[in-house]
């Protein structure tokens, strides 16, 4: 399953993000905030698989492909031309400091032919959010290409390939896109529009400042209910120890201050329930009986 990281910060804090005055946009944005790194630690401490696929990678000259550090194990390569019928085979070889996939057509070494690769990953850390460069539109050629972002974000820790959430927080517009490639100094490139449900929006270039660009995180269906405990888990030990932003964040969520007792069970309960979800997922099926007839 897919969930936009502003889709995830605001069901665990009950709080929209939207363009409202400063005094209030000053208050909430911590939180927010406080709410990724909740999400970022539950999935550091509740490690699952995910799998993807790695679109249109050409092989060098003796036959390598360097894999995204996210790359955990390679499960299957297909040529990406039709036209190629013979066996394709293939070596993982990660290191430290590379990480590198051997691959032959064949039984011979692939030159400069193009594939697709099937990968297994451990669910990585949410980047946080980006935002639109100044001055560009959905009707620009350089937007259809490219989504540019502005300065001073990075993109140093989004993946090489992915979803990208874009939403504008003046009103409810928003489309998922996918990136097939990043350039540094530019953005995200190769974007296919209006994915995972959602249409192409006709962004313009005049509310630029008040829209932003979410990472788009790949859970395993049953994955969901774990990493949501154990978020907000994290968000109540983090209210225990900082109750004046706890009470300014109840009064805009409209919720009631609980105690420091009452908020304390609370950590321990969502925790029990985390731990329980995890290893009930974990746990080795049972021994399976052979059924015999009596005659």
């Amino acid at each position: 399953m897919f969930k936009s990281l502003k889709s995830l910060e605001e069901e665990l804090v009950n709080i929209r993000l939207a363009a409202v005055n400063s005094s209030v946009w000053e208050i909430t944005l911590p939180i927010i905030h406080r709410a990724r790194v909740a999400i970022n630690d539950a999935i550091r401490t509740y490690p699952f698989n995910v799998q993807g696929v790695l679109h249109s990678l050409q092989t060098s000259p003796v036959g390598y492909v360097t894999l995204p550090s996210y790359v955990d194990r390679v499960t299957g390569i297909q040529p990406a031309s039709s036209t190629i019928t013979a066996t394709v085979a293939f070596r993982h070889l990660p290191t430290v400091a590379t990480n590198l996939v051997e691959v032959s057509v064949g039984g011979v070494i692939a030159n400069g032919t193009w594939i697709n690769l099937e990968y297994e990953t451990n669910i990585h850390e949410l980047p946080g959010p980006v935002g639109l460069r100044s001055g560009y539109s959905i009707g620009t050629n350089e937007f259809t290409n490219r989504v540019p972002i502005s300065h001073p974000y990075s993109l140093m820790e989004w993946p090489s390939q992915g979803y990208l959430h874009y939403v504008c927080h003046n009103t409810s517009q928003h489309e998922i896109m996918v990136y097939t490639s990043i350039d540094p100094t530019v953005g995200f490139c190769g974007i296919l529009r209006g994915q995972l449900g959602t249409v192409a929006v006709n962004w313009s270039a005049a509310v630029h400042t008040s829209q932003m660009i979410y990472p788009i995180a790949t859970f395993p269906m049953q994955a969901q209910a774990v990493i949501q405990a154990a978020a907000e888990a994290n968000m109540y030990a983090f209210w225990a120890g900082h109750r004046a932003k706890y009470d300014e964040y109840t009064a805009i969520a409209g919720e009631q201050a609980l105690d420091l007792t009452d908020v304390l069970a609370l950590v321990r309960t969502l925790e029990d329930k985390a731990d329980r979800r995890y290893r009930g997922m974990r746990k080795a099926p049972a021994v399976a009986r052979v059924q015999t007839k009596r005659t």
